[in-house]
């Protein structure tokens, strides 16, 4: 599909030689500033991957229910994995976001803090949400009906993926989900006749376009994994 020279030179400015993730996460960071977090009602647990902790952050959608004894039962939780491009953002940055999910809904809301890439290669940041997936899904004061499985972009792609090993290992099967703008590496753009549709999160949106697939895909997995049943689930076209 021809697209215009607009589009071209946008593109070619995203496309710049080398992955600079500092300055993506940087720049992905100034949302942290946010004067009203100090008003969210929110706490924060771990669950452990092996021998790491991984940090999750339990937003509630009042005072009521951020005092009450019982954080678990009975209640309606929305586990929440975050975009990035698996490389940027932190919970912390989607403060506002689930403080608000959890105030429209009346659900808890746990937003894992799994960890990225490069410094933490694939599959360490699913293998992260899939423990945590697997431990509230598998308490014994929780039902798979009354959670909802949720993630924006990257965090929408975890989500499927954890959802097929769930399934394949047997463990727990996630009842509800909701992908939102699913990040497929393999498809970063979408053009619309001659207007082009971007990723939501144009920060990491020069990772991963195509004409840097070889530097996309090692700078998430070490060469020995990408040929691996769950590297495949990663870089699955899971959209279609």
């Amino acid at each position: 599909m021809a697209i215009n020279i607009a589009t071209k030179a946008i593109l070619k400015i995203l496309s710049f030689g080398g992955i600079d993730v500092e300055v993506s996460r940087q720049l992905a960071d100034l949302k942290r500033l946010d004067p009203m977090k100090i008003f969210y009602k929110k706490m924060d647990l771990q669950v452990y991957n092996g021998d790491y902790e991984v940090p999750i952050r339990v937003f509630f959608p009042d005072e009521a229910s951020c005092l009450e004894k019982d954080q678990i039962k009975g209640r309606k939780i929305m586990l929440f994995l975050h975009g990035g491009g698996w490389a940027t953002e932190h919970v912390e940055n989607y403060e506002r976001v689930c403080s608000r999910m959890a105030q429209a809904t009346g659900q808890t809301v746990a937003a894992v803090e799994y960890r990225l890439a490069p410094e933490h290669k694939f599959p360490t940041g699913l293998m992260d949400c899939y423990a945590v997936a697997r431990a509230l899904y598998t308490h014994p004061d929780t039902k798979p009906e009354d959670i909802t499985l949720i993630g924006d972009s990257a965090g929408g792609n975890l989500a499927a993926a954890l959802s097929i090993m769930a399934r394949d290992r047997g463990e727990f099967m996630p009842k509800r989900q909701i992908p939102i703008c699913l990040f497929n590496p393999q498809k970063p753009l979408i053009f619309q006749g001659f207007t082009p549709v971007f990723h939501s999160n144009l920060i990491c949106l020069p990772l991963f376009l195509p004409l840097r697939a070889e530097t996309r895909a090692t700078f998430y997995s070490p060469p020995t994994t990408l040929s691996s049943s769950l590297a495949e689930v990663r870089f699955a076209s899971l959209v279609e």
